[in-house]
C-alpha cells in the first residue's frame, strides 16, 4: 500500500516539493533586494551619494544581483542545496555592492572623473 502510494503521488510531491522552494528563494531574495535597496535610497541625504530615488537605488540592486543569481542557478544545477544557493545569492550581491561602492562611491562625479581619467591614460 506504501508503495503504490508514493508512486501514485510521486510527480505531486516533487512539483509541492518545487513549489515550495521557488517559493522560499522568491520571497527571501525580494526581502533582501527592498531592504538592501531601502538602506542604498538612505544615503539620499549624505552628499556624497547620487542616489536620490528609491527607484534609482533598486535598479542598482537588481543590476548588481545579475552575477550572483546567475552563479547560485548553477550551483543549484549542479548540487541541490538550498542553503549553499541562497548564501551564494545573497553574499555575491554583498560583494558586488561592495565592488560598487569602492568603484564609485554611489556618486556619479567620482566615477565620471576616474573614467576621463583613464580614458586619458590610454
Amino acid at each position: 500500500m506504501n508503495d503504490e502510494w508514493n508512486n501514485q503521488n510521486a510527480i505531486y510531491r516533487r512539483l509541492s516539493s518545487i513549489l515550495l522552494l521557488t517559493l522560499l528563494i522568491s520571497i527571501s531574495f525580494t526581502f533582501f533586494v527592498f531592504g538592501t535597496s531601502f538602506f542604498i535610497w538612505l544615503t539620499r541625504k549624505n552628499h556624497l551619494s547620487n542616489i536620490k530615488t528609491f527607484k534609482e537605488a533598486l535598479n542598482l540592486i537588481l543590476n548588481a544581483s545579475f552575477i550572483p543569481t546567475l552563479s547560485a542557478m548553477i550551483i543549484g544545477f549542479i548540487q541541490y542545496d538550498i542553503t549553499l544557493m541562497l548564501t551564494v545569492q545573497s553574499m555575491g550581491l554583498a560583494l558586488m555592492i561592495l565592488m560598487i561602492f569602492v568603484k564609485t562611491k554611489f556618486n556619479d562625479s567620482l566615477a565620471k572623473e576616474e573614467s576621463s581619467l583613464t580614458n586619458t591614460l590610454t
